[in-house]
């Protein structure tokens, strides 16, 4: 089955010019889900299998979990005050990782 990058984009509510957030060109290959949380956008790629963050107006991507975490497939990524937690379809767990 093929995958397909879909870049993540911001565009201003009232209109204006669309800027992209997350792509291929940033080492995004396969988002899953993305998430916003406190001025921070969370994202869970599958390709390769990471959970990030940068801030929702653009800048530096931070690697926040990788294999060594135990991301395999994360399809899914919510975080709260303290931790980010992410779902994974490859091994059907929930995980977390202190913020």
């Amino acid at each position: 089955m093929p995958q397909y990058v879909v870049p993540k984009l911001r565009t201003p509510i009232g209109g204006g010019t669309t800027t992209t957030l997350a792509s291929s060109a940033n080492g995004f290959n396969q988002i899953n889900f993305f998430t916003i949380n406190a001025g921070s956008l969370y994202i869970a790629n599958a390709n390769p299998p990471l959970i990030a963050s940068m801030p929702i107006g653009g800048g530096a991507i931070t690697t926040i979990a990788t294999s060594t975490n135990g991301v395999v497939t994360p399809v899914q990524v919510m975080v709260n005050s303290n931790d980010i937690y992410w779902f994974d379809s490859a091994t059907t767990n929930i995980m977390d990782i202190r913020r």
